[in-house]
């Protein structure tokens, strides 16, 4: 049953961007159709990928929801808006490479990285132990939304979200929630991500001589989070209490750098910077946190 929904999920994608083709790009551009199909052919790998490192041996449940809304302090749904924001510029940067008109290489590009981001709850959905969510998919949209407007209003982005890791001391509590291993804990310890928003220093200031790279960006992250909403959990039987750990949330200010616009009058170098782009340069840091005290760091991811 659970790969029956996957088969179709991709079935429906496909068949509305290829008549999103069709109809706005014209029948004659075989070059973007064959873009477009090799991306399709990678996210249908993608997918079945996730389906299978999803549930391994667990059973599949019947499609159903859950409410999560507030778990994490709400790092998760960040990290939601910043992966769709990243999926989506990646996929307008490709359509618009293989000359897709600019509408189309919009448009198109922030339908499939939305589609692909629900693909998530689509598994989720199918989960003994989670459920698709609705805020994840208002996280997604926004997302989206953060790259589509900026295009649309400024033709180029100037607000960047961008992410940030380093090591936290809580994943060794809790491997198998926060990771064991050093990729595991970036993609799921909370306590170790910051989510940045990055913008031109000189489009605050108007100052002209501010160099265009140069950024102010404002993070967001958490401390002492062990459990979903509290910090005490239950594995194999046994219920594990560690309430002594407070639970915080942070606020960064610091500098940062647009690698594609310091490298803005070299083509090839500036389409490599495109990934070092999405994380955040470490700088000088300032963190206020909500238990009250504020620390300086000279360097922070």
């Amino acid at each position: 049953m659970g790969s029956s929904w996957i088969y179709i999920y991709f079935l429906v994608v496909s068949l509305i961007t290829y008549l999103i083709l069709w109809k706005w790009q014209g029948r004659s551009s075989t070059r973007v159709f064959g873009i477009v199909t090799i991306c399709l052919i990678i996210y249908l790998g993608a997918l079945v990928g996730l389906a299978n490192a999803w549930y391994g041996k667990d059973s599949i449940a019947s499609p159903h929801w859950f409410n999560d809304l507030g778990e994490w302090r709400y790092m998760d749904k960040l990290g939601h808006i910043f992966t769709a924001f990243t999926i989506v510029r990646f996929m307008y940067k490709v359509l618009k490479w293989a000359n897709c008109k600019p509408n189309v290489s919009i448009w198109l590009g922030a339908f499939l990285g939305f589609a692909f981001m629900c693909s998530i709850e689509v598994l989720d959905s199918m989960s003994p132990k989670y459920g698709a969510s609705v805020t994840d998919m208002i996280a997604n949209a926004c997302g989206t939304l953060i790259l589509v407007l900026q295009i649309k209003v400024f033709s180029k982005v100037k607000l960047m979200p961008k992410f940030g890791f380093q090591f936290s001391p809580y994943a060794v509590f809790r491997p198998s929630m926060l990771g064991g291993t050093w990729a595991e804990q970036a993609l799921k310890d909370y306590n170790g991500q910051t989510y940045w928003y990055s913008m031109g220093l000189k489009d605050i200031t108007k100052l002209r001589f501010i160099p265009a790279w140069l950024q102010v960006s404002i993070g967001v992250g958490a401390d002492g989070l062990l459990g979903g909403y509290e910090n005490q959990w239950e594995q194999e039987g046994q219920t594990t209490t560690m309430l002594d750990v407070e639970r915080f949330s942070e606020i960064y200010v610091s500098l940062d750098i647009d690698w594609e616009q310091l490298f803005a009058k070299y083509k090839w170098i500036r389409r490599c910077m495109f990934l070092a782009n999405n994380f955040k340069t470490p700088l000088p840091t300032l963190k206020i946190s909500t238990s009250g005290s504020i620390r300086f760091y000279w360097f922070y991811f």
